[in-house]
């Protein structure tokens, strides 16, 4: 109030005097404040960015696939009567939960088909739950835009401790199957491996519910792998009853450099040129192969996870390397002599 007064005045006032202590005090906490700020306003510009961008993210992404199919829609709405499929109905046999795939309306299509059988594995994970619903939802999208693809059913294969179907299993096909013991060492048991889940689940799929998967070929998918366009199973560049199509894995590929991997693998295969860096997944295979090679896939990740260096050299990429053609084609032929 004192600087405010006139000249005339506030040169016959003393100047304000403050304490040192209350000058620090002031300074610290203003420093305090803007190192706040500093990091409170970015951060809260990212987050508003963010939900902006999620308002879009369904738009992106029908995006990638929208002018195939409305290529394939108009081509099939000519002799397509459209109607909606009855809703999943809930059963339940040996001790699993399950959805049975309602078949699609019939269609006329210009192509000869051949279909898969989308098939998720899931655990009951957060991140695999929403995952699995986006993986359903981006499904039902592209079965409804292009009806004369080579999409058939479609199963999320869960594992769960007691066996029991969790809320989604009422949204989406579901078959559920008892995982593996937690921590044990007996072939029933983990190892301390949950990924182990993945070959065990597959096993169980096929051998205890073998009809819920009506098509003779398998798309054998995980959690975050959603479809942006329908997977062609033609005669050129599709699969055949002994020949699966995979995708090569960066991951695999780069874990193939590293000199303690090398020496896993050269005590299964040489030379190591041919030893293909390709995983289960994303893996058009079918039925009948998988159903052989299924077994095979468990038996040589539980040895691979119960050999201390190899565990220690392929670390969470064990049971990818596992299913590595080399390693399964010699444990099944081993198992069958």
């Amino acid at each position: 109030l004192r600087w405010a007064l006139p000249a005339t005045r506030s040169a016959m006032l003393p100047p304000p005097r403050f304490r040192s202590s209350t000058v620090s005090v002031v300074k610290r906490r203003r420093s305090r404040l803007s190192r706040i700020l500093a990091v409170a306003v970015p951060t809260c510009v990212i987050i508003a960015l963010q939900i902006h961008a999620a308002g879009h993210f369904e738009e992106s992404i029908e995006l990638e696939a929208s002018a195939h199919g409305r290529r394939m829609a108009a081509e099939a709405s000519r002799h397509v009567n459209h109607t909606s499929p009855p809703a999943p109905r809930a059963s339940a046999a040996n001790g699993s939960a399950h959805h049975a795939v309602q078949p699609l309306p019939p269609t006329q299509c210009s192509r000869h088909r051949r279909p898969y059988h989308v098939l998720v594995p899931c655990s009951l994970s957060v991140e695999h739950q929403w995952q699995a619903r986006l993986s359903y939802h981006r499904y039902l999208r592209l079965k409804e835009s292009d009806p004369c693809s080579d999409l058939g059913g479609f199963t999320r294969l869960l594992t769960s401790p007691d066996g029991k179907p969790d809320l989604l299993a009422a949204e989406m096909p579901t078959v559920v199957t008892r995982q593996l013991k937690r921590s044990g060492r007996c072939d029933d048991c983990d190892h301390g491996f949950p990924l182990l889940n993945r070959p065990w689940a597959v096993r169980r799929l096929l051998a205890f519910h073998r009809k819920e998967v009506k098509e003779e070929y398998i798309l054998l998918l995980e959690a975050d792998m959603p479809l942006l366009a329908p997977v062609d199973n033609g005669a050129e560049g599709g699969a055949a009853p002994l020949s699966p199509v995979g995708v090569e894995s960066r991951a695999l590929k780069a874990s193939k450099e590293r000199n303690e991997t090398k020496a896993v693998l050269r005590r299964w295969h040489s030379p190591l040129r041919e030893v293909a860096p390709v995983g289960p997944s994303a893996l058009l295979v079918h039925k009948r192969q998988l159903e052989a090679l299924a077994g095979p896939w468990l038996n040589v990740s539980l040895s691979l996870r119960r050999d201390e260096a190899a565990s220690s050299a392929l670390g969470p990429l064990l049971e990818r390397w596992a299913w590595s053609p080399f390693f399964v084609s010699r444990a099944h032929f081993s198992s069958s002599r």
